[in-house]
């Protein structure tokens, strides 16, 4: 029985890989395009195992990123400019 896993590429000299695409929000804020690792296991069982885990990794930097993004729409304005100041104040520090 053969089965396909989404997002694993095969790269040269038979090493797997895992790929996927940010959504278009993720990827604005975070730089990159893919999410990409390459995996470690060699066989079919540790594969899928591995595979699982770097889905569910995707999944949490994902929402992680959607949870901040709507604490962000939430604040009022007054609230993200005081937390702008502070950002500006440590840049300075740090300088």
């Amino acid at each position: 029985m053969t089965m396909r896993l989404k997002y694993i590429d095969e790269l040269s000299g038979g090493r797997k890989r895992f790929r996927r695409r940010w959504a278009k929000d993720v990827a604005e804020v975070r730089g990159e395009t893919f999410f990409q690792e390459p995996l470690k296991a060699l066989t079919d069982a540790n594969l899928v195992a591995e595979h699982t885990a770097l889905l569910k990794e995707f999944d949490a930097a994902v929402a992680a990123h959607r949870h901040t993004f709507e604490e962000c729409e939430q604040a009022s304005p007054r609230v993200l400019w005081h937390e702008a100041q502070k950002e500006a104040e440590k840049l300075l520090e740090g300088s």
